[in-house]
């Protein structure tokens, strides 16, 4: 466990140390999310709100690119010759994965908030006091995370293979 913890130190700092990608996985969403609604969004008549539309399926953009870029981070450890120095220092390959997907989850946790939080303060307007409204967001939001940890671990489990 603790092995899994400091490779999920190491996953994120080097997110944090790469200027290009942590923008990136961050904005991104949020971006496309806006050009989409307000951009494309008079475009489309569907009979109610297209940001209804828009948002879930931005969501799941963001998992998807998570896990891509996981097995790119993971490929980048095995042709730069860390995973041998790993192995000699007895590091299980488990600990490796798990630190990736780990690091994987919480980008895509802040992803999910800030796509979340513009959402919510631009276009989507839950009603007050509508819990069944709550609870469908919150498990959607469980459904992709879900989604974020099974695709970054069959990438990263696929890389490192």
């Amino acid at each position: 466990m603790s092995n899994a913890l400091i490779m999920t130190g190491r996953s994120l700092r080097l997110s944090a140390r790469s200027p290009e990608a942590l923008p990136t996985a961050l904005m991104l969403p949020v971006m496309l999310m806006v050009v989409f609604v307000y951009l494309f969004g008079g475009a489309v008549d569907i009979g109610t709100r297209y940001v209804n539309y828009v948002v879930p399926g931005v969501l799941l953009l963001c998992a998807v690119t998570g896990a891509a870029t996981t097995a790119v981070t993971v490929c980048q450890d095995m042709t730069g010759g860390i995973i041998d120095r790993f192995r000699s220092l007895d590091v299980p390959g488990t600990a490796v994965l798990a630190g990736h997907v780990t690091a994987s989850l919480l980008r895509n946790v802040v992803s999910t908030a800030l796509v979340t939080a513009v959402a919510t303060r631009t276009a989507i307007r839950p009603d007050h006091g509508d819990h069944a409204k709550l609870v469908q967001i919150t498990s959607s939001h469980w459904v992709m995370l879900n989604t974020c940890i099974t695709y970054s671990f069959r990438s990263s489990r696929t890389s490192y293979l």
